[in-house]
């Protein structure tokens, strides 16, 4: 039976969130990590550990974490939901004056956090690892590209600003990405639209500690389908594609009406035909993408879709119990 410790006000200095899952074998080294790294200077912080429903020994693992220790912060969600949304959590119960996320599988050097964080006090709101090369398999780098030109042509990211899974920011710039309303978060996008000034900070990313990653195709897709779905860009790539093609198809009547004077009628047919199925199936990819909207749209009108599922929590304030939507008699166990 865990204890509760006694209320009494403290400040935080530094939080670090980080989204769990399938990270028995390695959450306790990164949590030493940590400890390590802080025990350098004479400050408070917090480790904020949110449970992404995980199906492993995870739960145990980390409620013996808090036993003895305040510092320590455990947020169990009753339903895998992404790590975005584990993100949002922690962000929402986070207290620091500078936040930093990292993953739970060690490959964020956390040894040079106190590089991560130098650009927040030269005038930078958000600062972001950069890792010269990402340690992954080839097909997993091709995603990370196709994801990277999509962030630059709809939702308006910097060719200058690289993203990775080791970021810190200000406390306000946090806060401000707390308020976001909607079902599926994408932190990335979030992160875009402060309009903030952000930091790249060059590093080398770690080895992971042990397992596999945890982004299979089908989760890798949904993180693709968020970003995309994030933004209205691509709406309007659609309209300027379909007036490219009204007048490709001008072109092409023109050009076809020209070649059935050497040629035989059948040529035209057949380039018709070809261009009806292409329009149609352009016309069918449209639609599944208007299609989407109009799902998403839904579930943000449904509140009970919109409301995080938490199942416990340990040693959270009750200030941030109520940050993200929990009673405080019912919620510390």
């Amino acid at each position: 039976m865990l204890k509760k410790f006694e209320r009494r006000k403290w400040k935080v200095d530094y939080s670090f969130v980080i989204p769990c899952y399938n990270s028995s074998q390695t959450i306790l080294s990164v949590v030493n990590d940590i400890h390590t790294v802080m025990s350098e200077k004479k400050t408070e912080y917090e480790i904020i550990l949110v449970n992404d429903c995980s199906p492993d020994n995870l739960k145990d693992v980390i409620k013996d974490l808090v036993y003895n220790d305040h510092r320590i912060k455990v947020i169990n969600l009753k339903r895998n939901q992404g790590k975005h949304v584990a993100l949002l959590v922690g962000y929402r119960a986070s207290e620091g004056d500078i936040v930093t996320i990292l993953d739970d599988d060690g490959q964020c050097p956390i040894t040079r956090f106190w590089d991560l964080i130098k650009p927040l006090a030269e005038g930078y709101d958000v600062s972001i690892a950069k890792y010269p090369k990402k340690k992954q398999s080839f097909l997993k780098n091709i995603g990370s590209k196709i994801s990277i030109l999509m962030q630059l042509m709809l939702l308006g990211r910097s060719k200058k600003i690289k993203f990775s899974n080791f970021i810190a920011m200000k406390k306000d710039a946090v806060e401000e990405i707390s308020e976001y309303p909607g079902h599926r978060p994408f932190i990335n996008k979030l992160i875009i639209d402060l309009h903030r000034p952000i930091a790249n900070v060059d590093m080398e990313e770690l080895p992971r500690m042990a397992g596999r990653s945890n982004y299979n195709l089908k989760k890798s897709w949904e993180l693709f389908a968020d970003g995309v779905m994030s933004s209205i860009g691509i709406i309007r790539v659609f309209q300027i594609l379909g007036v490219f093609l009204m007048l490709m198809s001008v072109l092409c009547f023109i050009v076809l009406l020209i070649l059935t004077k050497f040629y035989k009628i059948s040529l035209l047919i057949i380039s018709i035909i070809s261009l009806m199925i292409f329009f149609g199936g352009m016309n069918f990819l449209a639609l599944g993408i208007v299609g989407e909207y109009a799902g998403r749209a839904y579930l943000q009108t449904r509140s009970n879709q919109n409301k995080i599922k938490i199942s416990d929590t340990y040693n959270l304030s009750p200030q941030a119990m109520r940050r993200i939507g929990l009673v405080t008699d019912d919620s510390e166990r």
